[in-house]
């Protein structure tokens, strides 16, 4: 959550719950250390505000103002991008199909996950197309390191006469900063170079919602689809240096795949290969990448992390090329 956002949401917690705003921040920061840093501020004020009794069910927001937990959530934005539906295995052996298109309004951008068959239905006989300017109600606001919108069977999704013009493709609050600069719960890219890469760890995960799933008596079991075949999949932990400072950075499946430059059943090969894993991990040692993601607070390690959405590698000769037309040495 931005600083901005986020004092918004302390002062209209502490108006409605009669609290001085000292007294909520506190219990907001007392929340995320009990909970071991395991949640952001922004996930830690959530769940205070549910503990006094405050909802925030039922409103409309823009693509900035989500937070993971809200419910039943109005919003208006346009297609800027649709995913193909696919297919899969629900724990009652029939099929299942999952859709998910890019939301954008003037603020920001998020992925829109549709779980509904009449939603995805939508997609497959394209009623719904890039470009198209819709009105979603009853949404969820889902996520870890990324945020987004999740439609069931009480979700509907209706086509707007409204207009907008000027969307921001990229995802909500991202702006450009120096390592140097990170503040809590910011979103921002940055060029930067790896000076340190530890082994990929691999954790189990629904196959489904892919959140990490705990273990009993040898079955796995989800919060959302209870007991579930489990998938594993990877993190990884790095050190990123921008030329102003180092940060620790944490990345995901997606990370990993553009890091290592792998498929997915390739990335999940290394799992029973470490040495495979080595040597990919040290050749990460020294390349640049271009990294897209947010800044997050570790409450109980005291220290900023940077949460990878995305990395690019570098192309150095595109960017002299890049360098000698801005400054005309062609």
């Amino acid at each position: 959550m931005m600083q901005a956002r986020y004092k918004e949401f302390v002062i209209r917690v502490a108006k409605e719950s009669g609290l001085s705003e000292e007294e909520l921040e506190k219990r907001i920061k007392q929340k995320q250390i009990s909970l071991g840093g395991l949640v952001s501020l922004e996930g830690a004020s959530l769940i205070v505000a549910s503990e006094l009794g405050i909802k925030f069910d039922a409103q409309r927001v823009k693509v900035s103002g989500l937070m993971v937990g809200m419910r039943n959530v109005d919003i208006l934005g346009k297609i800027t991008r649709i995913y193909p539906v696919k297919t899969y295995k629900q724990k009652d052996g029939k099929e299942g199909k999952i859709g998910s298109f890019i939301l954008a309004d003037d603020t920001g951008s998020v992925r829109v996950v549709l779980w509904d068959t009449m939603h995805t239905a939508l997609l497959e006989e394209k009623r719904l197309e890039e470009g198209n300017v819709i009105f979603l109600k009853k949404a969820d606001v889902r996520g870890t390191d990324m945020k987004e919108l999740h439609l069931g069977g009480k979700s509907s999704i209706e086509h707007s006469d409204e207009v907008i013009e000027n969307v921001r493709t990229s995802p909500s609050s991202a702006s450009s900063s120096k390592i140097s600069e990170f503040r809590d719960g910011e979103r921002t890219s940055l060029r930067a170079t790896i000076v340190q890469a530890f082994p990929l760890k691999f954790f189990p995960s629904c196959p489904e919602c892919k959140k990490r799933v705990t273990e009993s008596d040898g079955k796995y079991y989800c919060l959302v689809h209870k007991e579930v075949k489990e998938k594993f999949l990877p993190i990884i932990n790095l050190y990123i240096d921008d030329g102003t400072a180092s940060v620790r950075a944490i990345g995901f499946l997606d990370a990993v795949r553009k890091l290592y430059n792998l498929r997915e059943d390739e990335v999940s090969d290394l799992r029973s290969n470490a040495v495979q894993e080595e040597e990919l991990r040290e050749k990460l040692l020294g390349e640049e990448f271009m990294f897209d993601g947010r800044v997050r607070k570790n409450a109980m390690m005291d220290r900023i992390e940077f949460v990878i959405n995305s990395a690019n590698a570098v192309d150095i000769v595109a960017l002299i090329d890049e360098l000698s037309k801005a400054t005309g040495l062609e």
